[in-house]
């Protein structure tokens, strides 16, 4: 499993309805973790491929199958070795929303290094 720390802006989000939503969360989306996981694990629908939850002090993403992927190791070594940074792209479907988290399912996602490699 390969770990990544990030944030999330909110302005950054096409949907602006759930780009709305999560601005209560701002504080919450500034501590992302996002796990890419090696196996497939049970997301709640046969065609999630991952999970996530917002609150309002951190928000974390498990997403499955990354490293089973032919690209996934290859990805997988150059985030091991990157000086630059790691840009991820989401579909999500909100799944619960309350007032105190946002739970979704991640329908695909995309992930790539950017920077100079060494």
């Amino acid at each position: 499993m390969l770990k990544l720390a990030g944030s999330i802006d909110p302005r950054r989000i096409e949907n602006r309805d759930l780009a709305e939503r999560l601005r209560s969360f701002e504080v919450g989306l500034r501590s992302v973790t996002i796990y890419l996981e090696h196996t497939q694990t049970e997301f709640g629908a046969p065609w999630a491929v991952g999970f996530g939850t917002v609150d309002a002090q951190s928000a974390s993403f498990f997403l499955g199958r990354f490293m089973e992927s032919r690209i996934g190791p290859v990805i997988g070594t150059l985030i091991g070795g990157s000086t630059g940074r790691v840009d991820l792209s989401m579909g999500v479907v909100p799944s619960e929303i309350s007032g105190s988290r946002v739970r979704f399912l991640v329908t695909d996602y995309d992930i790539g290094v950017v920077g100079r490699l060494s």
